[in-house]
């Protein structure tokens, strides 16, 4: 009978085999679910017992958000915790030191044997309050300059971008220090991906942001090109469009004529030459604008058209294929010497027909001084002296 309490007390045994043929020990034995960790049946692995495969959650969209916006930062949790430290223990060996120095000083005043020593208190005690204010002194300015990145981080509220301005109202302190504070984090790495765009004005926490940034301003300059070749061309095609067709073909004989001496200039590689015609280029132009602007000059240009700019352009030409010789003999050195001096002769004769599209200008100033001057004298408005060039 007692042996059936006994029995009863320790529970039941388990002395038997299951299905797979695993034998359970006594009462104190433990019996093995599925997926839990048992005793190998015969697998042959390592250390008889096999190992629970871990569940993995999958990773939402909102974790996924929070990971990448960490990693944008970096975590503030140590230097903060070193900034308050410092700042504390800083502060507390600066008072603790001034005070005990202030106390050996007074004591000094009324104890010899303390007055004595004060050299040796000074040396000790003076670079010890100077560290520990330093000390204090940093680590004040790293908690501050902290909490400054924090509130930084807390303005963006989980955006990528962030005004200045706006940046500044969150700390109290003025654009100008916030962009100087932001760039100083940024050369430290606080911001991981930090940017400032180009004008100075917006903080950019993410290189895809920025990417962004550099591609819509991109944008913005190939449209604002655009839209000024588009006006300029609008321009030019209603200059056109009040030009007569003797005028407008007078113009593109012209260019045509500038496009042939740019050629040719082009392929010279003379250096006192080629400033000749670049020169030569320029007052071409000049003369043609002169008259699309003024197109009665035209009957002006006869010669200048049927003559002269032909033969100034087959001299240039010459004087390419001359200079393309691997040979240069003395009728070669001969005939672009020529050439040469005979482009300052065109130079000045072109320079002279400029200066004469603008002979009725010149003479309609000088009328319209001569009747200034006459009617201020009638007026008595010139004190009786006619104007004066000063010397």
């Amino acid at each position: 009978m007692d042996q059936a309490k006994n029995s009863m007390n320790q529970g039941p045994r388990y002395n038997g085999q299951d299905a797979n043929g695993r034998s359970y020990g006594g009462p104190g034995s433990r019996r093995t679910y599925a997926g839990s960790s048992s005793f190998n049946d015969g697998s042959g692995s390592p250390g008889g017992f096999q190992t629970r495969p871990r569940y993995r959650y999958p990773e939402t969209k909102r974790v996924k958000e929070a990971r990448e916006k960490f990693a944008l930062y970096i975590n503030t949790s140590g230097p903060r915790a070193m900034g308050i430290l410092f700042t504390t223990l800083g502060f507390a060996l600066f008072a603790m030191f001034g005070v005990t120095l202030t106390v050996l000083g007074i004591c000094s005043l009324f104890i010899g044997s303390v007055a004595d020593k004060m050299g040796i208190c000074l040396s000790v005690f003076g670079p010890a309050i100077g560290i520990s204010g330093i000390m204090g002194i940093c680590g004040n300015k790293l908690r501050k300059k902290v909490n400054r990145f924090r509130s930084y981080i807390h303005t963006l509220n989980g955006r990528t971008y962030a005004e200045i301005s706006e940046l500044a109202k969150g700390v109290r302190k003025p654009e100008k220090f916030v962009r100087r504070d932001l760039k100083r984090m940024i050369k430290k790495y606080m911001f991981l991906e930090g940017h400032l765009d180009d004008t100075g004005t917006c903080l950019i926490t993410s290189d895809e942001s920025y990417k962004q940034y550099l591609e819509t301003k991109k944008q913005a300059e190939i449209q604002q090109k655009t839209k000024e070749q588009e006006i300029q061309k609008e321009e030019e095609t209603a200059g056109e469009a009040d030009l007569s067709k003797e005028t407008r073909k007078v113009i593109e004989e012209g260019n045509a004529y500038i496009e042939q001496i740019r050629k040719s200039n082009d392929a010279i590689p003379g250096v006192e030459i080629s400033n000749k015609m670049y020169y030569l280029e320029n007052v071409i132009r000049r003369i043609f604008k002169r008259v699309e602007q003024h197109p009665e000059l035209i009957d002006d240009l006869h010669k200048f058209m049927d003559y002269y700019l032909p033969t100034t352009v087959k001299l240039l030409q010459a004087y390419e294929e001359l200079d393309k010789q691997d040979v240069e003999g003395d009728n070669i050195k001969t005939a672009k010497k020529e050439i040469e001096n005979t482009l300052d002769t065109i130079n000045q004769a072109f320079e002279n027909l400029l200066d004469s599209f603008f002979r009725d200008t010149a003479w309609d100033v000088s009328t319209d001084i001569s009747v200034l001057k006459t009617m201020l004298a009638q007026e008595g408005l010139t004190g009786g002296k006619d104007f004066q060039k000063k010397e």
